[in-house]
């Protein structure tokens, strides 16, 4: 497989781009909003491009648990 944590991956880059947002872009003037507004399209857009390989690697005829991640 192409990522062995690619689930952990794509649950976790929103939360990343959360506490971003949270901790580096404060105040309410214009370019914090922008900023935000790009700092969320860049997570969504992350999140779902690692989503896309998950899709490619899914095996529908397989009906085992798939992406399964041991630690």
């Amino acid at each position: 497989m192409l990522f062995d944590n690619l689930l952990s991956i794509v649950t976790f880059i929103p939360l990343i781009g959360a506490a971003i947002m949270a901790l580096f872009l404060r105040g309410n003037d214009e370019a914090a909003r922008a900023n935000a507004k790009w700092l969320a399209l860049a997570a969504t857009g992350a999140s779902f491009l690692a989503s896309l390989f998950l899709l490619t690697g899914f095996d529908a005829s397989n009906p085992d648990f798939q992406f399964v991640e041991e630690g």
